[in-house]
């Protein structure tokens, strides 16, 4: 598992169009297909083929660190992210971690939002670095 966590400002993202890979990816439903969130955690995150369910109670230890270091409104925003890794898990596997890890913080009193998984998608993040320790952050579960 690999998560990526900014600090940001803003993202506002909007679909574009489905995914053709990995195969399969089409049948699952569409969350949003765009919507804007501030002040919150980023995490990007990129489920692997190997990655067991052992790993989500590490990825919330990650993730609730990183907010406790941001200082943002403790709210997190999981973009599944397959960019992270050329060791992907299938599509189904995947999708039911990123939901498992939002329910695990959002058991930890955090506002948690999912974006569409599955979709190309633009983009707009205001990141300023704001020059604290956790505004940007990699994790690799397991290092």
């Amino acid at each position: 598992m690999k998560l990526l966590l900014w600090h940001a400002k803003y993202l506002k993202y909007k679909d574009i169009r489905y995914s053709n890979r990995p195969k399969g990816i089409h049948s699952f439903p569409m969350l949003k297909s765009d919507s804007v969130f501030n002040n919150v955690l980023l995490a990007f995150t990129c489920i692997e083929a190997d990655d067991s369910n052992e790993y989500i109670p590490i990825a919330i230890k990650e993730i609730m660190s990183v907010i406790d270091l941001v200082k943002s409104r403790r709210s997190v925003v999981l973009v599944p992210f397959a960019h992270l890794s050329s060791k992907l898990a299938g599509p189904e596997p995947a999708l039911n971690m990123i939901y498992d890890i939002a329910k695990k913080l959002q058991e930890n009193d955090l506002e948690v939002n999912v974006t569409s998984f599955g979709y190309h998608k633009d983009f707009e993040i205001h990141y300023e670095g704001y020059g604290h320790p956790g505004s940007v952050a990699f994790r690799s579960i397991p290092e």
